[in-house]
């Protein structure tokens, strides 16, 4: 989502309505303090925090990490938003061979 939650206009407001009626919750308080830069532009210096990920309520607690990618060599002016999810595997699935598979020739 582009949305510079600081500016407290109509859209950023709707969007934060839309994703508090769905139960979904932002992962912008997982970034590094200081680290939440996605967008600049080299041409006017400016930089906000305007792209995001939202997860439901059930998987927040499996973000390990979110991270911004600038690698200085981006392509875009959006630098690159990454999130890392722990998601258990149940122990009976786990050791479970596939199914065959029937080949047709």
């Amino acid at each position: 989502m582009n949305i510079d939650f600081l500016d407290r206009n109509h859209l950023g407001t709707s969007l934060m309505n839309f994703a508090q009626d769905l139960d979904l919750k932002f992962l912008d308080n997982k970034l590094p303090h200081g680290r939440g830069i996605t967008f600049k532009s080299d041409t006017t210096g400016a930089m906000s925090a305007i792209d995001h990920f939202a997860v439901s309520e059930s998987l927040y607690p499996s973000v390990c990490e979110v991270r911004v990618i600038d690698s200085g060599i981006n392509l875009s002016d959006h630098c690159q938003l990454v999130i890392e999810i722990a998601i258990p595997v149940a122990r009976k699935w786990a050791n479970r061979k596939p199914p065959k598979q029937d080949h047709i020739s």
